[in-house]
């Protein structure tokens, strides 16, 4: 079977762990978790994934805004971004290279689910 690998970026180990979980409940091959910007790059570049679930306050000099550029620059990889600020960031990921969209944080299952089949969507 071969499953859309996802790269998760995120700070807060214990809910990194959750999303990775939920990814692999859903069928995905998560990868990491990574909860610094310069790691998730080198992550990027090194296993390929097909997205990077990329929450954007992140440990480190990089951000998750800058992680993700840098991962779309080098490797042509997109993120979708994940923050419990979500009105405060919706702004500036519209139109962001590489930016497939934004769940807020908490999130249920099915909020998850629909945004990785959107992202997923718009990639192709």
């Amino acid at each position: 079977m071969n499953r859309r690998r996802i790269l998760v970026v995120e700070d807060e180990i214990l809910i990194a762990k959750l999303i990775m979980y939920r990814l692999e409940s859903f069928g995905y091959e998560p990868l990491g978790p990574v909860m610094e910007g310069e790691i998730a790059v080198q992550e990027a570049i090194r296993k390929r994934p097909a997205l990077v679930l990329m929450d954007i306050k992140l440990r480190g000099q990089l951000d998750g805004f800058e992680a993700a550029r840098r991962i779309w620059d080098e490797a042509g990889i997109p993120s979708l971004f994940l923050s419990a600020f979500g009105e405060a960031y919706a702004e500036a990921i519209r139109g962001f290279p590489g930016g497939l969209g934004f769940i807020v944080k908490p999130f249920e299952d099915e909020e998850l689910r629909h945004g990785l089949a959107s992202a997923f969507s718009e990639e192709n």
